[in-house]
C-alpha cells in the first residue's frame, strides 16, 4: 500500500489544513483537519474523505479505514484535553 500516494490524493482532493495517516496491519487511520467541515455532519465529513479513497477500496488496496475529522477549532480543543 502506497501511503504517500494515498495521502497525496487526499491532499489534492480535500486541500485540508492537516492530514495524518497511519497504517497498522493494513488498517488505515486517517485524521483530516479542515475548516470547511464546520457545517457538515460527521457522516457528510466522512463521505467527503471517502471520495478520493473509493478507487483504493474498489481495487482492494485499502481493506479497512478509520476516519476522524475535525475543524481547526475542534482539533485545538481535542489536543488541549490530552
Amino acid at each position: 500500500m502506497d501511503i504517500k500516494k494515498i495521502k497525496q490524493d487526499l491532499l489534492d482532493y480535500l486541500s485540508p489544513n492537516k492530514c495524518y495517516i497511519k497504517n497498522h496491519d493494513n488498517h488505515l487511520f486517517i485524521v483530516i483537519i479542515k475548516d470547511s467541515f464546520i457545517n457538515l455532519s460527521i457522516l457528510e465529513r466522512q463521505q467527503e474523505v471517502y471520495k478520493p479513497l473509493a478507487k483504493y477500496i474498489k481495487n482492494k488496496i485499502i481493506h479497512s479505514v478509520s476516519i476522524t475529522t475535525y475543524t481547526t477549532e475542534e482539533w485545538k480543543n481535542y489536543n488541549n484535553k490530552k
